[in-house]
């Protein structure tokens, strides 16, 4: 993003230059509220830090006393405000380790959002070689920032019931990225998504006794629903929440953090194979595909968004005849004619990969 080389944003909210976030392969960090843990004395550090480790940093672009809670005021920046953000923006922008700015984080109230679009010219006017980055809970919202940012970012989070399935479907996150690129009407900008990577009940409250976080499989699919309808990042929320749940931040770390770094190339350099054809059992389920080729080589990406069991057969043009890798499952399968088929668990994804031509 900030050179030309192509890039995918795949890391965590709320993190900091972590040895093993690196080693499992995600390249961002973001601070979330920064400003208030690192302050100017220690962010030269702390960004040097992220460079070591091969870790690219998003961070809010303001000074001061700012985070998840700015402007509670709900009024307009003031020239001399806007001024210290160009002051702040100014003294980081040449860092190495600097991936993008982040404006805002849900933002609520009309004076506020209407006024991300000056903060960003501000930010722009600064900086013009980093992204300024926006973020709201639904596609819709989102868009309504398109102005205010060259990354848009949602955050869909289902909810998930203790001792239940999802409280919304996993679909929603699809549909959330859908939703942004219908309503800015362009597939030439960089969407992001945040899935939800934490249990509601862990700020206490009722919620306590009634929520989970998502079980590995359900973030594995919620990682792919957002690469299926067209993300350019994955940036989850978030990593102190995320350690807290040991199967979560295991499988996070070992499977699918280099699950994705194998496949990077697909992210990147992958073209779309068009006219897949989706029949399933039962007939009101559907497995969401996408299909990529890269030198050669189709990685059929398929996603059961559904609490239930799916069986699903996928015709995919130009599919050679043989066997498939079945990533990391330590399984192969058959093609028949033109397609595969296949039964998915509650919530399960499946990666299929043609062998090297």
């Amino acid at each position: 993003l900030c050179d030309g080389t192509p890039f995918f944003a795949w890391g965590f909210m709320g993190a900091g230059p972590d040895e093993r976030l690196a080693r499992a392969g995600f390249n961002t960090v973001h601070t979330y509220i920064g400003y208030y843990i690192h302050r100017d004395k220690d962010l030269p550090a702390w960004l040097d830090h992220c460079r070591k480790l091969g870790l690219k940093a998003v961070m809010y672009c303001y000074p001061g006393e700012v985070g998840i809670h700015i402007n509670k005021k709900k009024t307009r920046f003031t020239d001399r405000e806007l001024e210290r953000i160009a002051t702040f923006v100014r003294l980081y922008r040449d860092h190495p380790a600097l991936l993008g700015w982040y404006l805002c984080d849900e933002p609520r109230g009309r004076i506020f959002r209407d006024d991300m679009k000056r903060v960003h010219d501000v930010v722009a006017e600064a900086d013009p070689f980093h992204p300024c980055i926006v973020l709201d809970n639904n596609g819709r919202g989102v868009a309504e920032l398109a102005d205010a940012g060259e990354i848009l970012w949602v955050d869909p989070y289902p909810g998930f019931a203790k001792d239940g399935p999802p409280r919304l479907p996993l679909s929603m996150v699809g549909v959330a990225v859908d939703d942004m690129i219908r309503a800015t009407g362009s597939r030439n900008r960089s969407y992001w998504v945040a899935p939800q990577a934490f249990n509601w009940g862990v700020w206490g409250g009722p919620k306590k006794e009634t929520e989970r976080a998502p079980t590995y499989t359900e973030e594995r699919s919620m990682t792919y629903l957002s690469l299926v309808h067209g993300a350019r990042g994955i940036v989850y929320f978030a990593w102190g929440y995320a350690l807290k749940e040991p199967e979560l931040a295991a499988g996070l770390l070992d499977r699918l953090g280099p699950e994705l770094r194998g496949l990077m190339p697909y992210w990147l350099h992958g073209e779309d194979i068009p006219g897949v054809r989706v029949i399933c059992r039962p007939s009101d389920s559907m497995i969401q595909v996408r299909v990529f080729r890269w030198k050669g080589r189709l990685l059929i990406v398929a996603v059961n968004p559904h609490p239930t069991a799916v069986t699903a057969r996928l015709a995919i043009p130009g599919l050679p005849s043989g066997r498939l890798e079945v990533i990391s499952e330590k399984r192969s399968i058959q093609t028949r004619q033109d397609g595969i088929e296949d039964h998915f668990s509650p919530s399960e994804t499946h990666l299929y990969q043609t062998p090297m031509p």
